[in-house]
């Protein structure tokens, strides 16, 4: 396995973020080659300035920060 791909979790649940993260490092996974967006806009900035091998994806999210997901 590829442990230096570059992956993008987008999820606006904490816990779940934190659970993907362990499990992606103990498989090996930089934890620094994992970045994390909790909102849509935040994610789209991401992906215009990273490109991303893996993006895990929750389909529901708020696109801003403090708004209820869509």
């Amino acid at each position: 396995m590829n442990t230096n791909i570059k992956i993008l979790i987008v999820d606006d649940n904490r816990i779940k973020v934190d659970t993907f993260i362990g499990i992606l490092t103990s498989s090996g996974i930089v934890r620094e080659n994992v970045d994390v967006a909790h909102f849509g806009l935040e994610a789209r900035g991401k992906l215009r300035q990273t490109q991303y091998d893996l993006m895990i994806l929750d389909l529901a999210l708020p696109m801003r920060d403090g708004e209820p997901p869509v």
